[in-house]
């Protein structure tokens, strides 16, 4: 039985994947420049800074945050990230890149702000999975919800608020987010326990020597 609780706007699959994470590297970690992207709840920048990391916390709706015990800022993903180049050792994106129209242009400022041999963790429902598939087949929607995404509920309105987000309406398989990285230095990493359940583990290139790592 997990116990993590229910977080608004958070699959329980992705909570754990992170708690388990930061607690199996935890000395790796200690100290780490860690940027959470995506902070919602918060829940998920309190592990990283539970165990020793430096988090730096951002989200477009802050206000939101109820775990994390620091500040969260404001970001847009879709407009230049407020955060010096070459400053993150990681970054994570928590089941947010299926809501962005411009997957490239987070790919683009991911690798700007990493540091050389950083590494971009990210989570994002799983398109390839049965129930993704058949939904697709049904409904033409990779998203198995109800309803399907439509321009009806595409796009929600904050609460008192003109901001919103898009739906998931830009679910990506693995080929596409591969390539997406790949077009900017990120390349997966071979470490299959990384990869279950659509967690991704990208790391960039030295931009001095070129070499990939792994």
């Amino acid at each position: 039985m997990s116990d993590i609780p229910s977080v608004d706007h958070s699959r329980e699959s992705a909570l754990l994947f992170f708690k388990n994470f930061t607690q199996q590297n935890k000395s790796w970690l200690q100290n780490k420049t860690v940027v959470d992207l995506s902070a919602g709840r918060g829940y998920i920048a309190q592990f990283f800074k539970e165990i020793g990391a430096a988090v730096r916390a951002y989200d477009l709706f802050p206000n939101q945050n109820q775990f994390y015990k620091s500040v969260v800022d404001l970001i847009d993903l879709q407009k230049p990230f407020p955060i010096e180049s070459h400053s993150a050792d990681i970054i994570i994106c928590c089941e947010t890149v299926e809501h962005l129209p411009n997957q490239f242009h987070l790919f683009q400022e991911i690798a700007r702000v990493l540091k050389p041999g950083g590494v971009f963790i990210l989570t994002t429902p799983n398109s390839s999975s049965l129930r993704s598939r058949l939904s697709q087949f049904m409904l033409e929607s990779e998203h198995y919800g109800a309803p399907a995404p439509n321009e009806l509920n595409a796009f929600t309105k904050w609460e008192n608020s003109q901001d919103g987000y898009f739906s998931k309406l830009f679910i990506s398989g693995v080929l596409r987010l591969r390539t997406l990285a790949a077009l900017n230095n990120l390349i997966l990493k071979a470490n299959s326990s990384y990869q279950k359940k659509f967690h991704f583990v990208f790391a960039i290139d030295s931009l001095v020597s070129g070499t990939l790592l792994f």
